[in-house]
This record gives structure tokens, C-alpha cells and sequence, in this order.
């Protein structure tokens, strides 16, 4: 009747809004930290004169053990010295890189002089 309609009418709405995973950022339990792709557009409009990929940390709660050492905002350039300029570049990095018990983040973040390059150290167990 009118409700199995409406269920109907609200599940196709749903799927219309829908957006997809790429553009939701990807979330990296291990880290606590969610990272969304950069491109040349979304660069430039944030400030950054020096590059137009990279994963831009888009959110960090506070119990993350990187919340004192990132911020949204930052820029993810590299994993264990491997580039990342996508999910899939960052899934990768971690996996290849998960028999280590430190990872060094190569980070960029924009600050009032310009862009300070930032080498963070990231450790499995913490």
C-alpha cells in the first residue's frame, strides 16, 4: 500500500543523494586520522602554491595518537618515503609497510610564512 510506496520513494532518494566513497575520504582506523584526495583545484583554492596532489587530512579526533603532531588541513606526501596521491597510494604504503613498527609521514602544512614540511613519526602500537 502507501507505505511500501514511500519505503520505496525514500530508498531511490537515498540512493540518488548518494556520493561516492572516494569524495567521502578514506578512513585509516589504525591512524584515527580520515584523509580525502587533493587535486590541482582543491590545492589552490587552500593556498598551496607547491602542490597539487597529495591526501589532505580532513578529519583527526582528539584520542587519535597523531592528534598532537597533525591537523586537518595538513597534506599526507609520502608513507615510509613512498608517494601517496591516492587511497589506493595509501593503502598500499601501509601494507607493504606493515611489518615495520614505525612509519615516517612526510607532512605539509600551511602556515602564515609560506609551507613548512613536517616529518612525523607514526608507531603500529601505540
Amino acid at each position: 500500500g502507501d507505505r511500501d510506496e514511500l519505503e520505496q520513494r525514500s530508498a531511490s532518494y537515498r540512493r540518488d543523494q548518494a556520493i561516492p566513497a572516494e569524495s567521502m575520504g578514506l578512513k585509516v582506523e589504525s591512524m584515527g586520522l580520515t584523509v580525502e584526495r587533493l587535486d590541482a583545484e582543491i590545492a589552490d583554492q587552500l593556498g598551496f602554491r607547491s602542490l597539487s596532489t597529495g591526501l589532505m587530512i580532513t578529519q583527526i579526533p582528539r584520542t587519535s595518537t597523531l592528534a598532537d603532531r597533525v591537523q586537518p588541513g595538513d597534506v599526507l606526501l609520502e608513507v615510509a618515503g613512498l608517494p601517496v596521491t591516492s587511497h589506493a597510494d595509501f593503502t598500499q604504503a601501509l601494507e607493504t609497510n606493515a611489518h615495520r613498527s614505525t612509519l615516517v609521514l612526510k607532512v605539509l602544512r600551511k602556515s602564515a610564512t609560506g609551507e613548512d614540511i613536517r616529518i612525523v613519526l607514526w608507531k603500529h602500537a601505540e
